[in-house]
Protein backbone atom coordinates (compact mmCIF):
# COMPACT_ATOMS: atom_id res chain seq x y z
CA UNK A 1 0.00 0.00 0.00
CA UNK A 2 1.61 3.17 -0.75
CA UNK A 3 0.93 5.46 1.92
CA UNK A 4 1.58 8.53 -0.25
CA UNK A 5 -1.73 7.99 -1.99
CA UNK A 6 -3.46 7.41 1.13
CA UNK A 7 -2.24 11.00 2.45
CA UNK A 8 -3.22 12.31 -0.70
CA UNK A 9 -7.09 10.77 -0.35
CA UNK A 10 -7.41 11.34 3.16
CA UNK A 11 -6.80 14.95 3.12
CA UNK A 12 -9.01 15.54 -0.12
CA UNK A 13 -11.90 13.72 1.83
CA UNK A 14 -11.20 15.67 4.91
CA UNK A 15 -10.94 19.39 3.38
CA UNK A 16 -13.45 19.04 0.84
CA UNK A 17 -16.01 17.38 3.71
CA UNK A 18 -15.10 19.98 6.31
CA UNK A 19 -15.50 22.79 3.32
CA UNK A 20 -19.64 21.74 2.56
CA UNK A 21 -22.25 24.21 3.83
CA UNK A 22 -24.46 20.95 5.27
CA UNK A 23 -21.53 20.39 7.59
CA UNK A 24 -20.85 23.28 8.95
CA UNK A 25 -24.43 24.08 9.34
CA UNK A 26 -24.67 20.97 11.56
CA UNK A 27 -21.55 21.29 12.77
CA UNK A 28 -22.11 24.77 14.73
CA UNK A 29 -25.69 24.60 14.18
CA UNK A 30 -26.67 21.28 16.11
CA UNK A 31 -25.61 22.91 19.89
CA UNK A 32 -27.67 25.98 19.30
CA UNK A 33 -30.37 24.24 17.80
CA UNK A 34 -30.08 21.26 21.17
CA UNK A 35 -29.76 24.79 23.71
CA UNK A 36 -32.79 26.34 21.80
CA UNK A 37 -35.12 23.20 21.82
CA UNK A 38 -33.90 22.53 25.50
CA UNK A 39 -34.93 25.85 26.53
CA UNK A 40 -38.43 25.62 24.77
CA UNK A 41 -38.99 22.03 26.62
CA UNK A 42 -38.20 23.90 29.87
CA UNK A 43 -40.96 26.15 29.55
CA UNK A 44 -43.78 23.80 30.13
CA UNK A 45 -41.93 22.24 32.54
CA UNK A 46 -41.23 25.49 34.62
CA UNK A 47 -45.12 25.83 34.07
CA UNK A 48 -45.96 23.06 35.64
CA UNK A 49 -43.54 23.19 38.31
CA UNK A 50 -44.82 26.47 39.59
CA UNK A 51 -47.92 25.02 39.21
CA UNK A 52 -46.94 22.21 41.52
CA UNK A 53 -45.40 24.31 44.13
CA UNK A 54 -48.18 26.94 44.25
CA UNK A 55 -50.70 26.18 47.58
CA UNK A 56 -52.88 23.73 46.47
CA UNK A 57 -56.61 23.45 49.29
CA UNK A 58 -58.26 20.85 49.38
CA UNK A 59 -61.18 20.24 51.97
CA UNK A 60 -61.68 17.03 54.82
CA UNK A 61 -64.71 16.51 56.70
CA UNK A 62 -62.61 14.08 59.58
CA UNK A 63 -65.87 12.32 60.79
CA UNK A 64 -63.68 9.95 62.78
CA UNK A 65 -62.10 13.06 64.82
CA UNK A 66 -58.61 11.84 64.06
CA UNK A 67 -57.18 15.38 62.72
CA UNK A 68 -57.86 17.27 65.75
CA UNK A 69 -58.94 20.10 63.54
CA UNK A 70 -61.58 22.50 64.66
CA UNK A 71 -64.02 23.92 61.65
CA UNK A 72 -62.29 26.32 59.12
CA UNK A 73 -58.97 25.54 60.51
CA UNK A 74 -56.17 24.52 58.12
CA UNK A 75 -52.92 22.17 58.25
CA UNK A 76 -50.29 22.27 55.52
CA UNK A 77 -48.57 18.97 54.50
CA UNK A 78 -45.79 20.29 52.08
CA UNK A 79 -47.73 22.02 49.21
CA UNK A 80 -50.93 20.89 50.06
CA UNK A 81 -53.10 22.90 52.60
CA UNK A 82 -56.52 21.16 54.21
CA UNK A 83 -59.44 22.65 55.22
CA UNK A 84 -61.22 21.13 58.15
CA UNK A 85 -65.10 21.67 57.81
CA UNK A 86 -67.82 20.42 60.36
CA UNK A 87 -70.12 18.73 57.91
CA UNK A 88 -70.09 17.17 54.24
CA UNK A 89 -72.69 20.41 53.06
CA UNK A 90 -69.77 23.21 53.89
CA UNK A 91 -67.23 21.04 52.22
CA UNK A 92 -69.94 20.87 49.30
CA UNK A 93 -70.68 24.85 49.03
CA UNK A 94 -66.63 25.64 49.11
CA UNK A 95 -65.93 23.35 46.33
CA UNK A 96 -68.96 23.95 44.16
CA UNK A 97 -70.40 27.66 44.75
CA UNK A 98 -67.43 29.30 46.11
CA UNK A 99 -64.70 27.53 44.26
CA UNK A 100 -62.01 27.93 47.12
CA UNK A 101 -60.62 24.29 47.55
CA UNK A 102 -60.19 21.75 44.50
CA UNK A 103 -61.91 19.05 46.17
CA UNK A 104 -62.79 17.43 49.46
CA UNK A 105 -62.45 14.03 51.32
CA UNK A 106 -64.46 12.90 53.53
CA UNK A 107 -63.06 10.48 56.38
CA UNK A 108 -65.73 7.98 57.56
CA UNK A 109 -66.47 7.24 61.48
CA UNK A 110 -64.98 3.44 60.53
CA UNK A 111 -61.94 4.75 59.89
CA UNK A 112 -59.80 3.07 61.92
CA UNK A 113 -61.47 -0.68 61.08
CA UNK A 114 -61.80 -0.24 57.08
CA UNK A 115 -59.28 2.64 56.00
CA UNK A 116 -62.12 4.20 53.71
CA UNK A 117 -61.75 7.46 52.28
CA UNK A 118 -64.23 9.27 50.08
CA UNK A 119 -63.04 11.68 47.41
CA UNK A 120 -65.75 14.51 45.97
CA UNK A 121 -64.25 16.39 42.80
CA UNK A 122 -65.91 19.17 41.48
CA UNK A 123 -65.71 21.89 38.29
CA UNK A 124 -62.40 22.68 38.59
CA UNK A 125 -60.26 19.24 39.92
CA UNK A 126 -57.35 19.60 38.40
CA UNK A 127 -55.62 16.25 38.43
CA UNK A 128 -58.91 14.50 39.60
CA UNK A 129 -60.23 14.20 43.61
CA UNK A 130 -57.17 11.83 44.71
CA UNK A 131 -54.99 14.80 43.35
CA UNK A 132 -53.91 15.17 47.35
CA UNK A 133 -54.08 11.57 48.16
CA UNK A 134 -49.97 11.54 49.19
CA UNK A 135 -50.02 14.64 51.44
CA UNK A 136 -53.51 13.28 53.09
CA UNK A 137 -52.08 9.93 53.63
CA UNK A 138 -48.91 11.67 54.99
CA UNK A 139 -50.94 13.95 57.50
CA UNK A 140 -53.39 10.74 58.56
CA UNK A 141 -50.34 8.71 59.49
CA UNK A 142 -48.72 11.61 61.53
CA UNK A 143 -51.89 12.28 63.39
CA UNK A 144 -52.32 8.30 64.07
CA UNK A 145 -49.04 8.08 65.05
CA UNK A 146 -48.87 11.05 67.11
CA UNK A 147 -51.20 10.15 70.02
CA UNK A 148 -50.39 6.23 70.22
CA UNK A 149 -46.34 5.79 69.16
CA UNK A 150 -43.31 7.16 70.86
CA UNK A 151 -42.29 10.93 69.02
CA UNK A 152 -38.82 9.16 68.54
CA UNK A 153 -40.19 5.83 66.74
CA UNK A 154 -43.31 7.70 64.98
CA UNK A 155 -40.20 10.20 63.23
CA UNK A 156 -38.52 6.79 62.00
CA UNK A 157 -42.03 5.51 60.78
CA UNK A 158 -43.06 8.74 58.65
CA UNK A 159 -39.10 8.97 57.53
CA UNK A 160 -37.02 5.31 57.74
CA UNK A 161 -34.08 7.13 56.35
CA UNK A 162 -33.42 10.48 56.66
CA UNK A 163 -29.70 10.33 55.87
CA UNK A 164 -27.45 8.52 53.80
CA UNK A 165 -23.83 7.34 54.10
CA UNK A 166 -22.00 5.60 51.40
CA UNK A 167 -18.94 3.77 51.57
CA UNK A 168 -17.24 1.27 48.72
CA UNK A 169 -15.74 -1.84 49.57
CA UNK A 170 -12.52 -2.21 47.19
CA UNK A 171 -11.29 -5.34 46.05
CA UNK A 172 -8.62 -5.30 48.84
CA UNK A 173 -10.89 -5.10 51.29
CA UNK A 174 -10.60 -1.30 51.95
CA UNK A 175 -13.68 0.74 53.20
CA UNK A 176 -13.61 4.11 51.45
CA UNK A 177 -16.19 7.04 52.32
CA UNK A 178 -18.17 7.93 49.04
CA UNK A 179 -20.93 10.32 47.96
CA UNK A 180 -24.43 8.77 47.79
CA UNK A 181 -24.53 10.13 43.78
CA UNK A 182 -20.94 8.72 43.27
CA UNK A 183 -22.48 5.96 40.97
CA UNK A 184 -23.71 8.90 38.72
CA UNK A 185 -20.47 10.02 38.15
CA UNK A 186 -19.21 6.52 37.70
CA UNK A 187 -21.81 6.06 34.52
CA UNK A 188 -19.80 9.86 32.50
CA UNK A 189 -16.90 7.36 31.05
CA UNK A 190 -18.85 4.46 30.09
CA UNK A 191 -21.67 6.91 28.44
CA UNK A 192 -19.65 9.58 27.14
CA UNK A 193 -17.71 6.44 25.48
CA UNK A 194 -20.55 4.91 24.19
CA UNK A 195 -22.03 8.02 22.90
CA UNK A 196 -18.93 9.28 20.82
CA UNK A 197 -19.11 5.86 19.21
CA UNK A 198 -22.06 6.06 18.02
CA UNK A 199 -22.37 9.56 17.35
CA UNK A 200 -18.90 9.22 15.21
CA UNK A 201 -19.80 5.79 13.72
CA UNK A 202 -23.27 7.17 12.51
CA UNK A 203 -22.11 10.57 11.14
CA UNK A 204 -18.76 9.08 9.60
CA UNK A 205 -20.11 6.27 8.03
CA UNK A 206 -22.91 8.51 6.20
CA UNK A 207 -20.11 10.83 4.98
CA UNK A 208 -18.66 7.83 3.64
CA UNK A 209 -21.37 6.11 2.25
CA UNK A 210 -22.56 9.44 0.72
CA UNK A 211 -19.43 10.27 -0.87
CA UNK A 212 -18.35 6.85 -2.66
CA UNK A 213 -21.96 6.74 -3.97
CA UNK A 214 -22.17 9.82 -5.00
CA UNK A 215 -18.73 9.02 -7.36
CA UNK A 216 -20.18 6.10 -8.18
CA UNK A 217 -23.27 7.65 -9.81
CA UNK A 218 -20.80 10.22 -11.58
CA UNK A 219 -18.54 7.90 -12.96
CA UNK A 220 -15.49 9.78 -10.54
CA UNK A 221 -14.32 6.50 -9.32
CA UNK A 222 -13.04 5.06 -12.73
CA UNK A 223 -10.40 8.12 -12.49
CA UNK A 224 -9.43 7.31 -8.70
CA UNK A 225 -8.63 3.24 -9.32
CA UNK A 226 -6.46 4.76 -12.32
CA UNK A 227 -4.60 6.28 -10.21
CA UNK A 228 -4.49 4.48 -6.43
CA UNK A 229 -5.51 1.07 -5.27
CA UNK A 230 -9.12 -0.16 -4.10
CA UNK A 231 -6.99 -0.46 -0.92
CA UNK A 232 -5.51 2.66 -1.08
CA UNK A 233 -8.77 4.61 -2.02
CA UNK A 234 -10.58 2.67 1.19
CA UNK A 235 -8.01 3.70 4.13
CA UNK A 236 -7.98 7.21 2.81
CA UNK A 237 -11.54 7.33 2.75
CA UNK A 238 -11.95 5.83 5.98
CA UNK A 239 -9.03 7.94 7.75
CA UNK A 240 -10.56 11.57 6.50
CA UNK A 241 -13.90 11.26 6.76
CA UNK A 242 -13.74 9.13 10.11
CA UNK A 243 -11.55 12.34 11.01
CA UNK A 244 -14.32 14.84 9.70
CA UNK A 245 -16.95 13.08 11.83
CA UNK A 246 -14.53 13.02 14.71
CA UNK A 247 -13.79 16.99 14.26
CA UNK A 248 -17.46 17.13 14.63
CA UNK A 249 -17.81 15.44 18.07
CA UNK A 250 -14.98 17.26 19.79
CA UNK A 251 -16.85 20.82 18.30
CA UNK A 252 -19.85 19.93 20.02
CA UNK A 253 -18.20 18.60 23.05
CA UNK A 254 -16.08 21.57 23.57
CA UNK A 255 -19.52 23.82 22.94
CA UNK A 256 -21.03 22.00 25.34
CA UNK A 257 -18.28 21.95 28.16
CA UNK A 258 -18.01 26.16 27.55
CA UNK A 259 -21.82 26.30 27.93
CA UNK A 260 -21.69 24.16 31.11
CA UNK A 261 -18.56 26.21 32.40
CA UNK A 262 -19.09 24.92 35.85
CA UNK A 263 -19.34 21.01 35.41
CA UNK A 264 -16.29 20.21 37.43
CA UNK A 265 -18.04 21.82 40.38
CA UNK A 266 -21.16 19.58 39.86
CA UNK A 267 -18.86 16.27 39.78
CA UNK A 268 -16.18 17.04 42.53
CA UNK A 269 -18.53 17.02 44.89
CA UNK A 270 -19.41 13.51 43.81
CA UNK A 271 -16.44 11.89 45.44
CA UNK A 272 -15.84 10.31 42.06
CA UNK A 273 -13.05 7.74 41.50
CA UNK A 274 -12.78 6.87 37.71
CA UNK A 275 -11.14 3.59 36.97
CA UNK A 276 -7.17 4.27 35.61
CA UNK A 277 -8.04 1.52 33.32
CA UNK A 278 -11.30 2.17 31.98
CA UNK A 279 -9.95 5.29 30.79
CA UNK A 280 -6.74 3.41 29.43
CA UNK A 281 -8.36 0.98 27.50
CA UNK A 282 -11.32 3.68 25.99
CA UNK A 283 -8.83 5.14 22.95
CA UNK A 284 -7.51 1.94 21.54
CA UNK A 285 -11.32 0.48 21.54
CA UNK A 286 -12.82 3.51 19.95
CA UNK A 287 -10.52 3.11 17.14
CA UNK A 288 -10.80 -0.16 16.62
CA UNK A 289 -14.44 -0.16 16.64
CA UNK A 290 -14.26 2.78 14.26
CA UNK A 291 -12.44 0.83 11.97
CA UNK A 292 -14.46 -3.03 12.84
CA UNK A 293 -17.57 -0.78 11.89
CA UNK A 294 -16.69 2.23 9.41
CA UNK A 295 -14.80 -0.78 7.12
CA UNK A 296 -18.06 -2.45 7.18
CA UNK A 297 -20.22 -0.18 6.46
CA UNK A 298 -17.96 1.53 3.82
CA UNK A 299 -17.43 -2.26 2.10
CA UNK A 300 -21.07 -2.83 1.73
CA UNK A 301 -22.61 0.11 1.29
CA UNK A 302 -20.46 0.50 -2.01
CA UNK A 303 -23.00 -1.94 -3.80
CA UNK A 304 -25.49 0.36 -3.82
CA UNK A 305 -26.77 1.86 -7.05
CA UNK A 306 -27.29 5.19 -5.18
CA UNK A 307 -27.14 7.17 -2.17
CA UNK A 308 -30.14 5.77 -0.40
CA UNK A 309 -29.19 2.19 -1.43
CA UNK A 310 -25.92 2.34 -0.23
CA UNK A 311 -26.86 3.94 3.45
CA UNK A 312 -29.41 1.46 3.47
CA UNK A 313 -26.63 -1.19 2.65
CA UNK A 314 -24.27 -0.11 5.39
CA UNK A 315 -26.63 1.00 8.41
CA UNK A 316 -26.85 -2.70 9.17
CA UNK A 317 -23.79 -2.37 11.08
CA UNK A 318 -24.71 0.30 12.66
CA UNK A 319 -27.42 -1.77 13.91
CA UNK A 320 -25.73 -4.18 15.27
CA UNK A 321 -23.42 -1.98 17.15
CA UNK A 322 -26.17 -0.88 19.07
CA UNK A 323 -26.68 -4.34 20.67
CA UNK A 324 -25.24 -3.43 24.39
CA UNK A 325 -28.13 -1.03 24.50
CA UNK A 326 -30.63 -3.41 24.97
CA UNK A 327 -28.72 -5.10 27.89
CA UNK A 328 -27.35 -1.67 29.52
CA UNK A 329 -30.04 -2.44 32.72
CA UNK A 330 -28.75 -5.91 32.97
CA UNK A 331 -25.03 -4.77 32.86
CA UNK A 332 -25.50 -2.40 35.84
CA UNK A 333 -27.22 -4.86 37.64
CA UNK A 334 -24.96 -7.68 37.09
CA UNK A 335 -21.46 -6.39 35.39
CA UNK A 336 -19.66 -9.83 35.76
CA UNK A 337 -22.71 -11.93 34.81
CA UNK A 338 -23.23 -14.24 31.87
CA UNK A 339 -24.77 -12.14 29.73
CA UNK A 340 -22.04 -9.38 30.19
CA UNK A 341 -19.58 -12.11 29.52
CA UNK A 342 -20.83 -13.50 25.94
CA UNK A 343 -21.27 -9.50 25.42
CA UNK A 344 -17.41 -9.17 26.15
CA UNK A 345 -16.22 -11.68 23.23
CA UNK A 346 -18.57 -10.26 20.23
CA UNK A 347 -16.92 -8.00 18.51
CA UNK A 348 -19.82 -5.48 18.07
CA UNK A 349 -20.67 -5.11 21.44
CA UNK A 350 -16.80 -5.81 22.98
CA UNK A 351 -16.22 -1.90 23.28
CA UNK A 352 -18.88 -0.66 24.89
CA UNK A 353 -19.31 -3.51 27.41
CA UNK A 354 -15.54 -3.61 27.99
CA UNK A 355 -15.61 0.37 29.24
CA UNK A 356 -19.07 -0.13 31.42
CA UNK A 357 -17.68 -3.51 33.19
CA UNK A 358 -14.61 -1.82 33.99
CA UNK A 359 -15.81 1.66 35.29
CA UNK A 360 -18.39 -0.35 37.15
CA UNK A 361 -15.80 -2.54 38.76
CA UNK A 362 -12.56 -2.65 37.54
CA UNK A 363 -11.15 -5.27 40.10
CA UNK A 364 -13.98 -7.95 38.97
CA UNK A 365 -12.50 -8.12 35.78
CA UNK A 366 -9.11 -10.47 35.14
CA UNK A 367 -5.98 -9.47 32.57
CA UNK A 368 -6.97 -12.45 30.37
CA UNK A 369 -10.12 -11.55 30.04
CA UNK A 370 -9.56 -7.88 29.12
CA UNK A 371 -6.50 -9.13 27.11
CA UNK A 372 -8.43 -12.02 24.99
CA UNK A 373 -11.21 -9.55 23.97
CA UNK A 374 -9.13 -6.86 23.05
CA UNK A 375 -7.08 -9.64 21.03
CA UNK A 376 -10.44 -10.66 19.37
CA UNK A 377 -11.59 -7.19 18.63
CA UNK A 378 -8.15 -6.33 16.46
CA UNK A 379 -8.16 -9.51 14.48
CA UNK A 380 -12.36 -8.94 13.51
CA UNK A 381 -10.94 -5.52 12.54
CA UNK A 382 -8.19 -6.60 10.58
CA UNK A 383 -10.56 -9.34 9.19
CA UNK A 384 -13.44 -6.99 8.39
CA UNK A 385 -10.75 -4.11 6.71
CA UNK A 386 -9.45 -6.83 4.26
CA UNK A 387 -12.92 -8.26 3.76
CA UNK A 388 -14.14 -4.51 2.88
CA UNK A 389 -11.29 -3.43 0.53
CA UNK A 390 -12.59 -6.72 -1.24
CA UNK A 391 -15.92 -6.16 -1.13
CA UNK A 392 -15.18 -2.32 -1.68
CA UNK A 393 -13.41 -3.03 -4.72
CA UNK A 394 -15.90 -5.10 -6.45
CA UNK A 395 -19.12 -2.41 -5.54
CA UNK A 396 -16.82 0.83 -7.02
CA UNK A 397 -16.57 -1.54 -10.80
CA UNK A 398 -20.25 -2.55 -9.62
CA UNK A 399 -22.80 -1.28 -12.59
CA UNK A 400 -25.80 -2.49 -14.00
CA UNK A 401 -28.03 -5.05 -12.85
CA UNK A 402 -26.37 -6.61 -9.11
CA UNK A 403 -25.23 -10.05 -9.16
CA UNK A 404 -25.94 -12.59 -6.77
CA UNK A 405 -24.51 -13.16 -3.02
CA UNK A 406 -22.06 -16.34 -4.74
CA UNK A 407 -21.38 -13.92 -7.79
CA UNK A 408 -20.40 -10.88 -5.01
CA UNK A 409 -18.08 -13.37 -3.37
CA UNK A 410 -16.13 -15.05 -6.09
CA UNK A 411 -15.36 -11.60 -7.20
CA UNK A 412 -14.15 -10.40 -4.04
CA UNK A 413 -12.47 -14.08 -3.80
CA UNK A 414 -10.55 -13.82 -6.74
CA UNK A 415 -9.50 -9.70 -6.21
CA UNK A 416 -6.46 -8.69 -5.74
Amino acid sequence: MRWRKVRTVTWFELSSTVRRLGYLIVTLGMPVFSLLYAGLALIPAKLAKDREDAPRIYGVVDRAALLGLGDGEVIVVRSAGFRCYGDEAGARGALVDERVIRSYFVVPADYLETGRVLAHTGPASGLGPWEGRAELSELLRTRLLGTRVEPKVAARLLEPISGRETFRVGGDGQVEAEGADAFIGRLVLPIGFVFLLFTSILMSGSYLIQATATEKENRVVEVLLSSASADEIMTGKLLGLGGAGLLQVLIWLAMTLAVRFGFSQLVLPLNVQIAWQAVAIAPVLFITAYAFLGSLMLGTGSFGGNVRESQQLGMFWAFLATLPLMFVPLLLTDPHGLIAHVLTWIPFSAPATLVLRLSLDPDGMSVWEVAGSLAVLVLSTWAAVRLASRLFRVGLMLTGARPSLREILRQARSAP
